[in-house]
């Protein structure tokens, strides 16, 4: 009796090793194969926000920088592309539960961040802060702005550093558009917002002509494109980062922020110059696709002050 236990027990035991290798092996077969499957890319942007990601009428699907981007990385997988709209404080939670794939969706890439997700190399764009006032106020000092009420975002990594530096009062809404019509309305002094987004919106009605954006940019970012924590070797990483290595080197970054009439910054050109550098013997600068060699300036040519 005491044998026939043992030996059931020991089988027992050696299916349920069977079953976690299984179930481990399942888990590792990666993000890309899943996706293949499935046979759609479910990609994370911002539904709020022109140019990156915006809804041009309620329901629709999101339109915008980002969601071109994230075009080209369902054509390389070959699969479908799903948009999902999200506002700035929806990003990390979407990815992290599973109900998106992949953000990009002005994700600023901080040490905050990266425990949470996983920032994908190499950066694609970057931005600071700014704020976008009145021309009647006549701001051009963040210490103007103490103990002024400020309207942002809910999830924009720049809203501590700001309160606790220069002490305003920040009044973080979920939507964007909220936070935009809060300003109009008087409710708040101005709006806090990176400076590329603010150059977009002062190009147009309702704040062409009455706003403006005369502080200087603090506490630049890089951008990334995320993806689940986990993936270290997944064959998905690798198809994004290629991906986005064609963005630099083919100049599509820099060709749809101008097709959006966004002023590319330095960074995009910086980046679109060195991937596309090559060596005295006709090989690329920074290589094929980023590796361990990769180097430094192919990921990061600015310093963030």
């Amino acid at each position: 009796m005491t044998a026939n236990l043992a030996l059931r027990t020991h089988r027992f035991l050696l299916f349920c090793l069977a079953w976690f290798g299984l179930s481990l092996m399942s888990a590792q077969a990666g993000t890309l194969e899943k996706i293949k499957e499935r046979g759609t890319l479910i990609v994370g942007v911002k539904g709020d926000i022109k140019p990156w990601g915006f809804l041009q009428s309620p329901g629709a699907e999101p339109v915008g920088i980002e969601p071109e981007l994230a075009k080209t990385i369902s054509d390389a997988i070959g699969v479908k592309l799903q948009l999902v709209g999200m506002t700035s404080e929806q990003r990390i939670n979407a990815l992290r539960s599973g109900k998106v794939d992949i953000l990009i969706a002005t994700l600023s890439d901080t040490p905050q961040r990266r425990e949470q997700v996983r920032m994908v190399g190499p950066h694609y764009l970057w931005s600071g802060v700014n704020l976008m006032s009145r021309k009647q106020d006549h701001f051009r000092s963040w210490s103007e702005l103490r103990d002024r009420r400020v309207c942002g975002r809910y999830g924009s990594f720049f809203n501590r550093p700001i309160v606790v530096t220069y002490g305003l009062d920040i009044v973080p809404f979920y939507s964007l558009n909220w936070a935009k019509r809060a300003v109009l309305e008087g409710r708040c002094t101005a709006l806090l917002l990176d400076d590329l987004s603010i150059l977009v919106e002062l190009q147009g009605a309702p704040w062409s002509k009455d706003y403006e954006m005369a502080m200087p940019t603090l506490f630049y970012n890089f951008w990334s494109v995320a993806i689940a924590l986990g993936t270290e070797g997944d064959s998905f990483s690798q198809v994004v980062s290629d991906q986005i290595v064609q963005w630099h080197r083919q100049g599509l970054i820099e060709s749809l922020l101008q097709k959006w009439n966004v002023v590319p910054p330095e960074f995009t050109r910086r980046m679109k110059a060195v991937w596309t550098r090559k060596n005295p013997d006709g090989s690329w600068f920074c290589g094929e696709r980023v590796s361990d060699t990769t180097p430094k300036e192919c990921i990061t040519p600015l310093t963030v002050d």
